[in-house]
């Protein structure tokens, strides 16, 4: 026996509520009980508009003496990170990185990134489009040799709209060392390239099949020119 309980307001822990933007329906994913649980201990600060400093030097400060672990603050980040908050999907894996042994900076950065998050606790993932169409649609960057050991950092972000929320990113570090920019924007294209030609196929699994390309939009002029010259030699 199936019962109609109503329209769905929490799946998973991922609560969801209806808005109306402009006469176009779409549905907010977030997790503001969640983030009301998690940071109910941790002081409000209402001047914390980004998750992390501009600056990250002092939090890569290996001199200073080693506190505790913070696998559980990191792991609540990376929770939120994972599903409905892509802004924080850097800092939990720059903090991520000293999980074992943090200094008290980095324990103040995860404080920090709780902050953030629960001023910003209403926040979530956009979903719906005016066009009511699914359209696959990419974006990839890469930040070139941020760290000492001259990794860069790279991310993507794939859409179901181009007005939509994002349905699937990623940052991470790099494992390679890229010798330019360009060279580490061309290792975040590459895996935005894998993920969505598994995307498409799951698309295609459930009856939207994607009959155009997907764009990736790009800001590195050399990468969109390789691509271009690329895409040309395949024609002729």
């Amino acid at each position: 026996k199936v019962t109609n309980q109503g329209e769905v307001r929490k799946f998973l822990g991922v609560q969801i509520k209806r808005e109306t933007i402009n006469d176009i329906n779409y549905f907010i994913l977030h997790h503001h009980d969640y983030i009301i649980e998690k940071t109910k201990d941790v002081c409000a600060v209402r001047n914390k508009n980004t998750p992390l400093p501009i600056n990250l030097k002092q939090l890569k400060d290996d001199d200073e003496p080693k506190v505790e672990p913070i696998h559980d603050l990191v792991g609540q980040i990376r929770f939120l990170a994972d599903r409905c908050r892509p802004d924080v999907a850097f800092a939990a894996s720059f903090l991520a990185r000293f999980s074992i042994n943090a200094t008290q900076h980095q324990i103040n950065a995860c404080n920090r990134v709780l902050q953030y998050l629960n001023i910003t606790k209403d926040e979530g993932i956009k979903v719906g489009s005016k066009s009511k169409e699914i359209t696959l649609t990419a974006f990839a960057d890469a930040s070139f040799a941020t760290e000492d050991d001259s990794k860069s950092q790279l991310c993507y972000a794939l859409y179901l709209a181009e007005d939509s929320g994002t349905c699937l990113f990623k940052s991470w570090k790099d494992k390679a060392v890229s010798t330019s920019s360009t060279h580490a924007e061309i290792h975040a294209l590459f895996d935005t390239i894998k993920t969505i030609i598994w995307y498409r196929e799951l698309l295609r699994e459930l009856q939207y099949p994607q009959v155009e390309p997907t764009i990736i939009y790009q800001d590195n002029m050399n990468v969109i020119n390789l691509s271009d010259y690329s895409a040309r030699d395949n024609m002729t």
